[in-house]
């Protein structure tokens, strides 16, 4: 008689009891992990989805800079709370140890562009 033993892999979902992060998730938080304004709209976005899928991630807050009347004018700023950097920490564990959902390291994420990571510049 045979018998198999299957594991998980450790994600956030096991250590948050939600959905894991995305890479994209990731990446978002990541740029704005100790606060930042934010111009570019496709992070904008990105972070306005985290912000209904995950609420206790991050806060999204008037710009934090100070922009002159000719300046670009950010959409919003935004801060990582620290129950988001617990599960920007946790994915990087998951990641390193082989368990992101995703497959790919952090470094794979931050590589690809996939948000352009760019908190502040290109309109």
């Amino acid at each position: 008689m045979t018998t198999t033993t299957t594991t998980t892999p450790v994600t956030t979902t096991t250590m948050l009891g939600e959905a894991p992060l995305t890479a994209g998730e990731y990446a978002a938080l990541c740029a704005v992990r100790d606060g930042a304004d934010i111009f570019n709209r496709s992070l904008a976005a990105r972070l306005r989805a985290i912000e209904r899928a995950h609420p206790t991630f991050l806060d999204i807050c008037p710009p934090m800079g100070t922009y002159g009347v000719n300046d670009v004018y950010p959409y919003f700023g935004a801060i990582c709370t620290a129950e988001g950097k617990r599960a920007l920490t946790q994915y990087e564990d998951a990641a390193v140890s082989g368990g992101d959902a995703s497959g790919a390291t952090p470094d794979e994420v931050t590589a690809d562009g996939d948000t352009g990571g760019d908190a502040g510049g290109d309109a």
